[in-house]
């Protein structure tokens, strides 16, 4: 009989301290974006002020980019605002509607950062495969010159 070398647990690649996840409540669907303390400090500069600001996010249907979201910090006052609820040890949370059709629950994913120098302040996240809106085939095809007028 051989021996086994034990070998030490190697870890993955560092978390964001951004994340995605799908739940329901009532029988609807949404998801949930989370930031932590210290993912705020390092995307924004500073962590979010739940009392009077929340976070705009940016979403496209270009094919090309549909693997990206912005997020930035907004007051609350701003139309395109989506207030934020603190959660353990600073962090926040934010519920929206789902921008593609979803059903039940996902757990939650780590959004890997893309670039930290987002023209106003924000940042741009990867989202996974089950979180990226659905495509608009049709401004595809009229960028490629085959779409009708």
């Amino acid at each position: 009989m051989g021996l086994i070398k034990v070998q030490p647990f190697q870890t993955g690649a560092k978390a964001s301290g951004l994340s995605i996840s799908q739940g329901e409540s009532r029988g609807q669907t949404y998801f949930r974006i989370g930031l932590s303390e210290a993912a705020q400090v390092a995307c924004f500069g500073k962590a979010v002020d739940p009392q009077g600001e929340g976070l705009a996010f940016t979403l496209t249907d270009d094919p090309k980019l549909l693997h990206l979201m912005g997020l930035r910090i907004v007051p609350t006052s701003d139309p395109s605002c989506v207030p934020v609820t603190p959660g353990v040890k600073g962090s926040v949370g934010a519920k929206v509607q789902p921008w593609r059709p979803a059903n039940g629950k996902r757990p939650p994913a780590s959004l890997s950062i893309v670039n930290l120098q987002v023209e106003g302040g924000g940042v741009s996240v990867k989202l996974p495969d089950w979180a990226r809106p659905v495509a608009d085939h049709a401004a595809a095809a009229k960028s490629k010159g085959r779409g009708s007028v």
